[in-house]
């Protein structure tokens, strides 16, 4: 029994076990090795990177189910057209609705697309998670298209959203409907948020919407609902729909009519601070409308608040912070409101200037210490005739 297990024993160990391999990652070169950007994903593996050279290219939609990179050569010469079909379409009176496909749908993890133009009438979708979609223009057919981010630890950065390349400043959107994203430095119309704990940082854009969305961080954006489109919202930042404890700072807000609207029955615990209310045709400039006037939400983080353009506060102690609070409704205040709008570049309460020391006390301390000076003088000579 022995020998036989000493003879198994051998047999196994001299037995070779190849285990695969993966190969390195390559570089595929679209047009040198591949004529098209659809053929060179056809065959690139996991972790390869796609390599686009300057030019045009029309191309079907592209589907990437790979963990690939995409990167153009030069995002203003590497134009990629998807010519995304029409799917459906439907007249109602004598206006048609058409249904256009998606134009690229990312369908895998870790997929980065980077320096491109991509100009097309359907939807950029990431169902990956830890996307980068980065430096790119994006045009798409409307102000309702644009970049649908459903994956989280995605990281959205520096993209132009446009509806068209030349003759306007029309701008699409970005949809956020997963969680733990990074959304920076992006232009675009308009951005809606419909999952949890997203980061909104550093956009020019028309307006900002969340639905059901809770724990998101907004700042040092520059909403302008009056610069940035052709077609404008009313407000700059839209709460609806269950948004709760979504903190909103250091933001500049043009609106044309409501900085802030709250426009649903349980939209409450946001907080508001370091942001510049600025309102362009209201006669109420500043001001927040709320739907619910039972909701609470903070507009102050108990030190500073927020600038208000129509505050007519006064501040005697000069501490950039008005001494009364700003009503907004019976149960919401700015309790500390900012005298000067809030410096957000530098992240820094704005003071007031010194008051100048007065001059007629400079004049009369003059006047008196002269005076003083005769006197003096006229004693010491009576004492010296004595």
């Amino acid at each position: 029994m022995a020998v036989m297990l000493v003879l198994v024993f051998l047999t196994a160990s001299s037995i070779t076990v190849t285990l695969p391999v993966k190969a390195s990652s390559k570089t595929l070169v679209v047009p040198d090795d591949y004529p098209t950007i659809n053929s060179a994903i056809g065959n690139a593996t996991d972790g390869d990177m796609v390599l686009v050279k300057r030019g045009v290219y029309e191309e079907k939609p592209l589907e990437i189910d790979k963990s690939l990179s995409i990167i153009g050569e030069d995002p203003n010469s590497t134009i990629i057209k998807v010519n995304a079909p029409i799917i459906n379409m439907t007249q109602i009176l004598s206006q048609i609705y058409t249904t256009i496909a998606d134009a690229i749908v990312i369908n895998a993890n870790g997929v980065k697309l980077s320096n491109l133009t991509i100009v097309t009438g359907g939807n950029i979708i990431a169902i990956g998670d830890r996307t980068q979609i980065i430096g790119n223009n994006i045009a798409s057919g409307s102000t309702e298209k644009g970049l649908v981010i459903n994956g989280s630890y995605c990281y959205i950065t520096e993209n132009i959203m446009q509806t068209r390349l030349t003759g306007g400043s029309v701008y699409s959107l970005i949809s956020i409907s997963g969680s733990f994203n990074t959304i920076s430095k992006n232009s675009a119309y308009k951005i809606i948020i419909t999952r949890d704990s997203n980061r909104i940082s550093y956009n020019t854009i028309d307006s900002i919407q969340m639905s059901n969305a809770n724990n998101n961080v907004i700042y040092g954006n520059n909403i302008s609902t009056s610069t940035i489109s052709t077609r404008t919202a009313d407000y700059g930042v839209r709460i609806v729909d269950n948004s709760s404890h979504n903190i909103i700072y250091n933001n500049n807000i043009l609106a044309l009519l409501n900085g802030v609207e709250i426009n649903s029955k349980s939209a409450e615990n946001n907080t508001f601070f370091h942001n510049n209310f600025l309102i362009k045709y209201s006669r109420e400039p500043g001001r927040v409308y709320t739907y619910n006037l039972t909701l609470v939400n903070f507009w102050d983080n108990g030190k500073e608040g927020n600038y208000w353009e129509d505050y007519n506060g006064t501040d005697s102690n000069r501490d950039g912070i008005g001494d009364t609070p700003y009503v907004i409704d019976g149960a919401n205040a700015d309790n500390y409101p900012l005298m000067a709008p809030y410096d957000i570049e530098n992240d820094t309460l704005v003071l007031p200037p010194p008051e100048p020391f007065p001059t007629a006390i400079v004049v009369a301390a003059s006047a008196a210490s002269v005076a003083a000076v005769i006197v003096g003088l006229l004693v010491y000579l009576k004492k010296r005739d004595h």
